[in-house]
């Protein structure tokens, strides 16, 4: 774990290599995937605001490389280095675009198919490093390093829904997946269909 909800924000942490999972907890205890982070995304920054706390929770999903900067010595730093203000403000968008992209999947997807298939092309853009490439009829591969359950949260859906929509979209030929790569035979056809 990097840090927890509910605990002061006063680090910020920045992803070298690996794959960070951001959650967010419901009064009731029930997980909410926001989004994953990877290589270049900063975390914390909500201690860029004195006597913050952590509004999400951040937890590792492989071995990862990071570097934890203090409050005092990031806001130093980013004072005097206007390429790090630059750096912080992409950051900070990117983490606009994904709580964006989260919003619009549970709201605009009236099925549960729609929210998956949104899920899964999300997933592969990003680990694609194109953030809304336009659909294409070529397969893309990725590594899937979320479980069934992760999947379901980021989804807003069961993990028993994930399993039976997984099985239909393959039986459909929309997707493969062996071992922990995943691959979206049809992006194009798979946002069409679910759309």
């Amino acid at each position: 774990m990097l840090f927890h909800e509910g605990l002061p924000a006063d680090h910020l942490h920045v992803i070298c290599t690996g794959r960070v999972k951001v959650t967010a907890s419901s009064s009731n205890g029930r997980l909410f995937l926001l989004r994953v982070a990877g290589p270049g995304d900063i975390l914390g920054l909500a201690a860029l605001d004195e006597h913050t706390l952590h509004r999400v929770s951040a937890e590792t999903l492989s071995s990862c490389t990071i570097k934890s900067i203090p409050r005092a010595d990031f806001i130093r730093v980013m004072k005097t280095n206007p390429e790090l203000s630059l750096i912080t403000a992409l950051a900070l968008s990117r983490e606009y675009q994904s709580a964006f992209l989260s919003a619009r999947r549970l709201a605009l997807h009236t099925s549960a198919a729609g929210k998956l298939a949104s899920t899964l092309l999300d997933w592969a853009r990003a680990d694609d490093g194109s953030d809304c490439p336009s659909p294409t009829n070529l397969p893309i591969s990725f590594l899937m390093q979320l479980s069934q359950e992760d999947l379901g949260s980021m989804a807003g859906l069961s993990r028993e829904t994930v399993s039976r929509l997984l099985t239909r979209f393959r039986r459909e030929g929309l997707v493969d997946q062996s071992d922990d790569r995943m691959t979206l035979n049809n992006p194009g056809r798979l946002e069409a269909r679910y759309r």
